[in-house]
């Protein structure tokens, strides 16, 4: 798309001037990128085809072959095995980085290398580059990207026929800081980046998100020049943000924890408790397994009072639904209706709602608290075939279900039953 800004005009301009990818850098990610690999000529054999020079030559031992992997005699190159015998082009797609700087800014160029195989013959590679990032210590971050294909945000989703053009990140949802596979290792570094503490330990890491971190966050800043980096890998950015005092205070005192999960989880612990999270004794413990049992076993105390305390209201709340229901109901809940080989009883308490609920795989524990409803189960020989509710004013049915909410098969046949009983429901209501 066109550059809306003065700082997307002025990165456009700048990219236009960029140097193409060098002889030298090519040939890097080629070597770099690809495994190197070779097949059976046929599964009888013990010829192998190189898929770098296509060459054919023979193994002494397929064992020692698949294990060390063999040379290839024509090219000279070290080679894996792999087990199938490919007979069409095969293509592999990898992403290759090179960082440089270009008018102050910090850019971070990605290329996808692909590699074409086929069985007798040679390797044929193409390289297109795909994304530009460009970072300033002052200015947002820009990208220069060829758009992506249609319906896709995969790594290799590029159209390579397209130009480079500006690319805002918050329009679309691929990811434009990629890591990349193999990074060159020639690098061009800013000087303020050298400054807040880029070194090589960075140097595997997503090279876009560490420039951000260094250039605009000031606990990366601190923890690259103090040489933290198993803070920096080991723990998220809101991690970091939440325990910077701590992580400031085992910093000046040279404190390395043995295991940073099990340290934030003891800090964590100490702050749920109400204790003192800047006391050495959480921040930097002799014995961070042992501080983080003591602790443990504190919340586990607290946790198994309040689940006793919920037990006991959960008890009241159903004692107090149970007063409830049996005062609506009454001498309801002793009818029990049989007609030949069906039962009409009804539910008496929560735990058979709950009961009748799971056999019948429907919603009718819900209705335990409903004012209005008086529910009962239908069996057939003490088998569950339908629940029904009945209004509590006049006894008419308001729902007959079987399971999963089906009709049931003997329905005018329980209706008949229920509207025949309906008087004796009405006198025991009477006598509630």
């Amino acid at each position: 798309m066109n550059p809306r800004t003065k700082l997307e005009q002025e990165v456009l301009q700048l990219s236009a001037h960029l140097p193409d990818i060098t002889t030298k850098q090519v040939h890097y990610a080629y070597e770099h990128c690809f495994p190197k690999q070779a097949v059976k000529n046929s599964k009888n054999s013990n010829k192998y085809i190189c898929l770098e020079c296509g060459a054919i030559f023979d193994v002494d031992s397929d064992l020692a072959a698949s294990v060390i992997g063999l040379e290839c005699p024509c090219c000279g190159k070290h080679l894996k095995t792999t087990a199938s015998k490919r007979t069409t082009w095969n293509k592999d797609c990898y992403t290759f980085q090179i960082i440089t700087t270009k008018g102050g800014f910090q850019v971070t160029r990605t290329f996808h290398v692909i590699k074409h195989t086929r069985p007798c013959s040679a390797a044929i590679f193409e390289h297109h580059e795909v994304v530009q990032v460009w970072q300033h210590p002052e200015k947002r971050d820009v990208i220069v990207a060829r758009p992506l294909k249609p319906m896709t945000w995969y790594v290799d989703g590029f159209d390579y026929s397209k130009p480079m053009s500006i690319r805002h990140e918050n329009e679309t949802k691929a990811d434009y800081r990629i890591t990349a596979s193999v990074i060159y290792p020639r690098r061009s570094i800013l000087p303020i980046l050298k400054r807040n503490g880029y070194s090589k330990e960075l140097k595997e890491d997503n090279p876009t998100k560490t420039f951000d971190r260094l250039l605009h966050n000031p606990h990366y800043e601190t923890l690259a020049k103090m040489k933290r980096f198993d803070i920096w890998h080991g723990r998220t950015e809101e991690v970091i943000h939440r325990y910077w005092k701590q992580i400031k205070m085992i910093m000046r005192h040279g404190y390395y924890p043995t295991d940073f999960g099990l340290w934030e989880d003891t800090l964590r612990m100490a702050e749920r408790l109400g204790e003192d999270t800047m006391a050495a004794k959480y921040v930097m413990p002799a014995n961070l397994k042992a501080i983080h049992d003591v602790l443990m076993r504190k919340q586990q105390k607290i946790d198994e009072q309040r689940a006793r305390e919920e037990t006991r209201k959960e008890a009241r709340k159903n004692r107090r639904g149970m007063r409830r229901f049996r005062a609506r109901l009454g001498k309801l809940l002793a009818v029990c209706i049989t007609d030949g080989d069906i039962e009409i009883r009804p539910l008496q308490n929560r735990l058979e709602f709950i009961e009748e609920g799971k056999a019948m795989h429907h919603c009718v524990a819900t209705y335990f608290e409903k004012r209005n409803s008086f529910i009962l189960s239908v069996r057939q020989d003490g088998v569950r075939i339908a629940t029904v509710e009945l209004d509590i004013h006049d006894f008419s049915i308001q729902q007959c279900r079987a399971a999963c909410n089906a009709v049931p098969e003997r329905y005018d046949e329980i209706c008949n039953i229920l509207t025949q009983n309906k008087p004796l429901f009405q006198r025991l209501k009477r006598d509630v």
